[in-house]
C-alpha cells in the first residue's frame, strides 16, 4: 500500500490544501518550498523551483523524502506555527522539512546547493527541529484512549 500512496504523488508536485493529507500519509520526510505559487500568472516561477527540486531527486535523497511546493499565502499559518518562520512575506521563498512530528526551518536563502546542503544535514542529525506536542500528544491518546493531566 506504501508503494501506491508513494506513486500516487508527483515528483516534485504542488502542495495542497486538498492533497496536504496524502502526502502526509507517505512514510517519508516531506520537503516544502514556501514560496509564491500562481500557475495561471507565472507558470515559470513555479517550474524554476520544480526544477531545483528535480535535480536532488536524483540523488539518495528520493529514497528519504518527498518533494512539493506550495503557496506561502496558502499555508502561513502551518509556516508560523509548525516550522516556526516569523510573518512569512510571499516575496520570499522559504524551505522547511517536515519528519513525523518535527519540523525543521532552512535559515539559508533557497538554491539547490543550499537545499541539498539542507538535506545532508538532516541526514546527519545536525539539524534542530521543532517538536509538534500536539501530534504527539494525538498519538497517545488514540493508543492509550483518554489522557488526564493531574
Amino acid at each position: 500500500m506504501e508503494f501506491i500512496k508513494l506513486k500516487s504523488l508527483p515528483v516534485v508536485g504542488q502542495l495542497t490544501d486538498q492533497n496536504l493529507r496524502r502526502y502526509e500519509t507517505v512514510q517519508r520526510s516531506m520537503l516544502t518550498v514556501f514560496t509564491a505559487v500562481n500557475l495561471d500568472k507565472n507558470m515559470k516561477g513555479f517550474n524554476y523551483f520544480a526544477n531545483r527540486l528535480r535535480k536532488l531527486t536524483t540523488e539518495k535523497f528520493a529514497a528519504e523524502v518527498v518533494f512539493n511546493i506550495a503557496n506561502v499565502e496558502d499555508f502561513t499559518y502551518i509556516m508560523e506555527m509548525d516550522y516556526g518562520f516569523k510573518n512569512p512575506d510571499p516575496k520570499h521563498t522559504y524551505v522547511g522539512l517536515k519528519y513525523q512530528n518535527y519540523y525543521f526551518a532552512m535559515d539559508e536563502p533557497f538554491s539547490s546547493e543550499a537545499v541539498a546542503k539542507f538535506l545532508k544535514d538532516f541526514s546527519a542529525g545536525t539539524l534542530v527541529g521543532k517538536l509538534k506536542v500536539f501530534y504527539f500528544l494525538s498519538c497517545l491518546i488514540q493508543t492509550f484512549g483518554c489522557i488526564t493531566m493531574v
